[in-house]
C-alpha cells in the first residue's frame, strides 16, 4: 500500500512538472528579429525641363522645379516657359503633380494627376501703321491623368517621361486695333486631348540622396 502511494505521489509531481515547463515554454515571448523591414524616408529633389525631340526648332520650352519623394507618394511642383519666335508666343505656366509608382528600383513606372495654371500672351503689329496691331491673352487650365517612368542613371539622378490624358480649358482676351479703332472680345475653349506631360518636356530630377536607384 505504501508502494502504491509513493508511485502515485512520483507520477503526480511528474505531471505537474512536465506541465508547469509547457506552460513556462508558451509564454516565453518570441526572439526579436534579426533586424527591422526598410522604412522609406522623404526625400528632395530638384527638377530640370528640357525640350523633347518633338519640340519645334524655331522655339523654347524648357522649366525648374521640386519634388518630394515621400514614403508613400510623391509630389512635383514646377515652373514652365514656352517662347515661339513664329506666333510671337511667350507663355509661363505653373504645375503640380502627384505620382504614385508601382514599385521601387532603377526603372520605376508610376500613375498619376495634375493640375496646371498658365498665362501667355501673343500678338502682331503692322510694320507700316502703328494703330493696326493684334493682341491675345491666354489663361490656360488643365487637369490630367498620366503614366510615366522614372529611370535612374546614377543613385542620386534620375531621368523621367510620362504621357497624359489631359481636359484643358482656355480663357483667351482678344483685342483687334484697325486704324486706331480698337475691339475686343473674350473666349473660352475646352479640349480633351493625349498628350506627353510634364509640359512635352523630359525631367531630370537630381536627389539629395540616394533613392530608388541606390542598390
Amino acid at each position: 500500500m505504501r508502494k502504491r502511494l509513493l508511485i502515485l505521489i512520483a507520477m503526480i509531481a511528474f505531471l505537474s512538472a512536465s506541465a508547469s515547463a509547457a506552460d513556462s515554454k508558451n509564454t516565453t515571448p518570441p526572439p526579436a528579429k534579426a533586424s527591422a523591414a526598410k522604412t522609406k524616408t522623404s526625400d528632395i529633389g530638384l527638377i530640370v525641363n528640357i525640350p523633347s525631340l518633338f519640340s519645334e526648332l524655331d522655339s523654347y520650352k524648357g522649366g525648374a522645379g521640386l519634388k518630394i519623394d515621400g514614403p508613400k507618394r510623391d509630389y512635383r511642383l514646377g515652373a514652365d516657359l514656352y517662347l515661339s519666335n513664329a506666333a510671337s508666343l511667350i507663355s509661363l505656366e505653373l504645375s503640380g503633380h502627384l505620382e504614385n509608382h508601382f514599385w521601387d528600383g532603377p526603372v520605376s513606372p508610376y500613375w498619376g494627376g495634375g493640375l496646371g495654371i498658365g498665362l501667355a500672351t501673343k500678338g502682331e503689329k503692322s510694320s507700316t501703321d502703328s494703330t493696326t496691331w493684334y493682341r491675345e491673352f491666354q489663361i490656360p487650365l488643365s487637369l490630367s491623368a498620366m503614366v510615366g517612368v522614372e529611370f535612374f542613371v546614377l543613385d542620386f539622378m534620375s531621368i523621367f517621361v510620362e504621357y497624359e490624358l489631359a481636359l484643358d480649358a482656355q480663357i483667351g482676351i482678344v483685342s483687334n486695333s484697325i486704324a486706331g479703332t480698337v475691339v475686343t472680345d473674350s473666349n473660352i475653349d475646352y479640349s480633351i486631348d493625349t498628350k506627353l506631360g510634364n509640359s512635352g518636356c523630359i525631367g531630370i530630377v537630381i536627389y539629395f540622396e540616394k533613392r530608388r536607384g541606390a542598390k
